[in-house]
This record gives C-alpha cells, sequence and structure tokens, in this order.
C-alpha cells in the first residue's frame, strides 16, 4: 500500500511540475505559497519513499539515504524540465527548497 502511495505521489508532483504556467490551477496559486508548496511536496515525498522501502529490508540510514537521493533527484530534474515548459522556470532556488523538504521529510521518518 505505501508504494501505491509514494507512486501516486510522485505522479501528482510531477503532474503539477510540468503543467504549463498558464494552467488554471498553477495561476490560482499565489507564487508565495507555491514556493512553500515546494517544502511540503517534498518532504511528504520523501518521507513516502523512506517508510515505502522499510519492508525491503533496508537499514534506517540506507533507506532514508536511498529515500533523499530519489526526492531530490526527482526535484532536481523537475526544476530542469520546467525551463522547456511554456510560462513556466526552472530555479536553484526551487531545487534548494526541494531538498530542503525532502531533508525534512527524510528526518521525520527517523522520529515517527
Amino acid at each position: 500500500m505505501s508504494l501505491i502511495l509514494a507512486l501516486l505521489t510522485t505522479a501528482v508532483v510531477v503532474l503539477l511540475s510540468v503543467l504549463p504556467g498558464s494552467a488554471p490551477i498553477i495561476q490560482a496559486v499565489p507564487e508565495g505559497v507555491q514556493k512553500a508548496m515546494h517544502l511540503v511536496a517534498y518532504a511528504v515525498l520523501a518521507a513516502l519513499w523512506s517508510w515505502t522501502l522499510v519492508p525491503l529490508g533496508q537499514a534506517p540510514l540506507d533507506r532514508s539515504v536511498l529515500a533523499l537521493g530519489l526526492a531530490v533527484s526527482i526535484g532536481g530534474l523537475l526544476e530542469l524540465v520546467q525551463r522547456y515548459r511554456p510560462g513556466r522556470y526552472g530555479s536553484w532556488s526551487d531545487v534548494i527548497r526541494n531538498a530542503a523538504g525532502a531533508a525534512v521529510g527524510t528526518a521525520i521518518t527517523w522520529w515517527i
């Protein structure tokens, strides 16, 4: 079940990241809120992937490193893709927000 949830969350993050800037859902959210959503989305993404790796027998540090790497890689790749989407732009500050969110999400899995 956690694999399905992690895959669905990843799909939603990817979809929202590649929509053109003119999409109504993108236009409806103020830019400041969009920036905050980077932190939240990638925290959730990394946490879900970390929990998904538990049944696979991964040691806590291994699963955390894998989940963090996966979330940061997805975030970086999507920022690169956004450079080629109409009305969107990729930025290093968003990559940093994505990575910070992923780090928070991964850290949370150590306490829960």
